[in-house]
């Protein structure tokens, strides 16, 4: 049996919405998950039995991927956003963004200083929201390795 999709996200889109923002989930998050899960579930060859159960288990476990990435990214603020007034932290930071390769570097850009979702990101440099999101990673992890 072949599921449609778009039916069902079109079903159970806001379900998983009010879910997800019922755990204390931002509204961006909470669109940024479901937009991954139903992406995911696009490109599956599985049939699930329960399709409201499973769509349930896949934003949550996709929930906690995504907290474990802005507990990172939080981190990475906290390492490179520059304080007031303080030129060498400054400097510091340039330095390091100055070698991350440039599509990295202007996601790390617009995610940190500029609190855009990776969907948002997609839109302003025409790239998937998945490119986006996996460019942010690299981008992420080269410069924890520089700081």
């Amino acid at each position: 049996m072949h599921m449609n999709w778009q039916e069902i996200f079109a079903q159970e889109s806001t379900v998983l919405f009010h879910y997800l923002i019922s755990t204390g989930c931002s509204r961006d998050l909470a669109e940024d998950v479901i937009q991954d899960v139903f992406l995911a579930c696009l490109s599956s060859t599985r049939t699930p039995i329960h399709v409201r159960a499973y769509l349930f288990a896949a934003v949550r476990r996709e929930l906690g991927r995504s907290k474990n990435q802005l507990r990172l990214t939080e981190a990475v603020v906290d390492l490179v956003a520059p304080q007031e007034n303080d030129a060498h932290d400054q400097e510091v930071l340039e330095a390091a963004l100055s070698q991350l390769p440039v599509p990295q570097r202007e996601i790390v850009i617009l995610r940190i200083w500029h609190a855009m979702s990776f969907v948002e990101i997609g839109e302003v440099l025409e790239i998937s929201k998945d490119t986006a999101a996996s460019r942010w990673r690299y981008g992420i992890e080269k410069l924890k390795g520089i700081l």
